[in-house]
């Protein structure tokens, strides 16, 4: 079998199918209740995970299935690393399509977050995306990045 690849691959790394691998907020939770602590989510999540990122030579990047799970956080009380997390499952079809622009060699750019390709693996960084409430719900005391990982298939 042969395959071939365009001049406009070579030159920009991100051109291609990405599938989602790690979808981190830095904290380890059980949402499984399986005994074992994970930072990444997609190991404890219930919500399906079929997300791929599709980046054309356009300028277009397209996201399919996206996993965007609703996340209730809060510290426990008199707790300084310990959480109680709710994860609520979008319903339907997410998706999403947007302009991004390559800058450099290893790095791109879209909807005002900075990825970067090494290899087969796109990184990105959301920040303050998730935010840490008190142990009622009823003040935001923290803000979390929330880390994404996906591999070129």
């Amino acid at each position: 079998m042969f395959s071939s690849c365009s001049d406009d691959d070579v030159r920009n790394p991100v051109v291609g199918n990405w599938v989602l691998k790690s979808y981190s907020i830095q904290i380890p939770i059980d949402l499984n209740g399986d005994g074992i602590y994970s930072t990444n989510l997609l190991k404890e999540t219930g919500c399906a995970v079929r997300e791929v990122l599709s980046f054309a030579t356009n300028g277009i990047v397209a996201s399919t299935h996206t996993f965007n799970p609703e996340l209730q956080i809060a510290l426990k009380e008199d707790t300084t690393d310990e959480y109680f997390v709710n994860e609520i499952c979008a319903e339907g079809i997410l998706g999403f399509a947007a302009e991004y622009d390559q800058i450099g060699e290893e790095s791109i750019s879209y909807n005002d977050n900075i990825g970067t390709v090494r290899g087969n693996r796109l990184s990105l960084v959301f920040k303050n995306a998730i935010k840490i409430y008190n142990a009622d719900f009823t003040k935001v005391i923290a803000t979390k990045d929330l880390f994404v990982i996906y591999q070129k298939v």
